[in-house]
């Protein structure tokens, strides 16, 4: 039996965009996809009540000790990946949940504060870790630096690094507010590319 493969956003802080990026990647994937919402916040569960009803993309809350049973259900059940949004702080849970995730996928913003807890909250050896800049600096602007500056910090972890950079856009609170992914509301868009170019390091790397 295929066993469906699972993402999961982690992170020591909240802001970061855990949530913003989890109900993303879940957007653009080809096949039948799982939500599942693991932080007591349940930013993930009130961007799915706001979703258009159809379509194939799906949704549950749980704790994360129960997550083994979940995959294992939703891998039954046909589903090809499962996307796991984490507590927005350095919970046990989180543990669990990168335990059993293919994939532990890190937003972090170019500054000192994100880059300084990874060390101390990620398990940097795990062969599924993908970091990226995220609510990162325009390209272009005064501030562009500071996103190099984070990316030769990440290089020194020795993890993979997707090196396209999500922008902070207004688009991504705005498709949020409507239940939609970038790549649903605004297609054409450069936050649109930005996730599917992460989408393509995640898996590519």
């Amino acid at each position: 039996m295929p066993t469906a493969t699972v993402y999961a956003a982690i992170g020591s802080k909240g802001g970061i965009g855990k949530t913003t990026t989890i109900v993303n990647l879940a957007c653009v994937a080809v096949g039948k996809n799982l939500i599942v919402d693991c932080d007591p916040q349940a930013s993930a569960a009130s961007w799915f009540d706001k979703r258009p009803e159809g379509g194939s993309l799906q949704f549950t809350s749980a704790d994360a000790k129960d997550l083994p049973v979940i995959i294992t259900h939703a891998s039954k059940q046909g589903y090809d990946n499962v996307f796991v949004d984490s507590a927005g702080r350095d919970a046990p849970s989180n543990k669990i949940i990168s335990d059993y995730s293919d994939f532990v996928i890190v937003p972090i913003r170019p500054s000192a504060y994100d880059l300084e807890a990874i060390n101390e909250t990620i398990d940097t050896s795990h062969k599924g870790l993908r970091l990226f800049l995220n609510q990162g600096y325009p390209l272009g602007s005064s501030s562009e630096h500071r996103n190099e500056t984070a990316f030769a910090l990440m290089d020194d972890i020795g993890s993979k690094v997707c090196r396209t950079p999500v922008i902070s856009r207004a688009i991504f609170e705005d498709s949020g507010a409507a239940g939609l992914g970038v790549t649903e509301m605004a297609p054409g868009s450069k936050a649109a590319q930005e996730i599917i170019n992460l989408w393509e390091c995640i898996n590519n790397g």
